[in-house]
């Protein structure tokens, strides 16, 4: 217990560091260097670069426009979580939210796949099934009508993505060659933009904490709320770097604004697990409000 207890004191103090005693430093660097990207890549695009792109438009610039946008959220929840009273609850709350959405988008993926390839197929599948394993054993969520209740924000999201993605594809049709490459187009951003709403749940729940929340049974398992946050941010992390650093390799040099664009992202989220977790096992949190999720367990500090 004592060596987990150092270990933990060190990664809190490394990142007391790395954000100055606040959290805002960090992603404020991470988000400026992707701003900077945006606008360098606005600037110095050549003519027939821009004559390239089909429809004129530049990939890249809404590539890195779309980062920056997935990064809004995690901006900030890493800000504004840890001003509430209880960021542990709220990540039991918010935790299953997010990984549904991931679900969503990774089902989508798998479904396409025979006309429209999204992301790597074999990773695809891996990932569902590992979101699907922390929703049962991390937020012991259950198919039932009253769990799709409690969900139906993510429902709505989804709806919100997909309505967006077919009002935004249908530009595209009227410059397709072909009703297979306008489903491709579809089915691209339908899975792009649920990916960017994936962490919206999350800040609605730090943005309404204080406003209505009620508690349920479920929230108020005796599951250990620190093996949620493992279960949460393993997962996120896992499936971000084979999204964004095995995506920044296979890019290497022909695109390293591309890399770079995931090289941030993936960044960001690490230094926002890293953020939380260090917080949720400092030993004096767990002497607080971490222990009265825990009566029974005694930490030796």
């Amino acid at each position: 217990m004592s060596t987990s207890i150092m270990s933990t004191g060190a990664v809190w103090k490394m990142q007391g560091f790395l954000h100055s005693a606040d959290s805002k430093m960090m992603p404020a660097l991470l988000m400026l260097i992707a701003g900077g990207m945006l606008v360098y890549r606005h600037v110095m695009i050549s003519d027939f670069e821009m004559e390239m792109n089909e429809g004129g438009n530049d990939s890249l610039k809404t590539f890195l426009a779309l980062i920056i946008l997935q990064m809004l959220p995690l901006i900030f929840l890493e800000v504004k979580i840890l001003s509430c009273p209880d960021p542990v609850t709220l990540l039991g709350r918010f935790g299953p939210k997010v990984i549904l959405m991931h679900a969503c988008f990774l089902t989508l993926r798998i479904c396409i796949q025979p006309w429209a390839e999204v992301g790597c197929s074999s990773w695809n599948y891996v990932g569902l099934a590992a979101a699907c394993i922390v929703l049962r054993a991390g937020f012991n969520v259950r198919c039932s009508l009253s769990g799709l209740f409690a969900h139906c924000d993510v429902l709505f999201l989804v709806a919100l993505a997909g309505a967006t993605a077919l009002f935004v594809s249908s530009f595209d049709v009227l410059f397709s060659v072909s009703d297979r490459a306008s489903l491709q187009m579809l089915c691209s951003t339908f899975s792009d933009y649920i990916e960017i709403l994936a962490f919206v749940p999350a800040v609605w729940a730090v943005h309404n904490q204080g406003k209505s929340i009620s508690f349920d049974g479920a929230q108020l398992s005796t599951t250990d709320p620190r093996s949620q946050a493992l279960f949460f941010f393993g997962f996120l992390v896992s499936f971000y770097f084979m999204e964004d650093v095995c995506n920044a390799y296979g890019l290497g040099m022909d695109l390293p604004l591309a890399a770079a664009g995931h090289m941030i992202h993936f960044l960001l989220l690490l230094d926002f697990a890293g953020f939380l977790l260090a917080h949720f096992y400092n030993p004096e949190n767990l002497k607080g409000s971490l222990l009265r999720w825990l009566p029974d367990v005694t930490v030796l500090v």
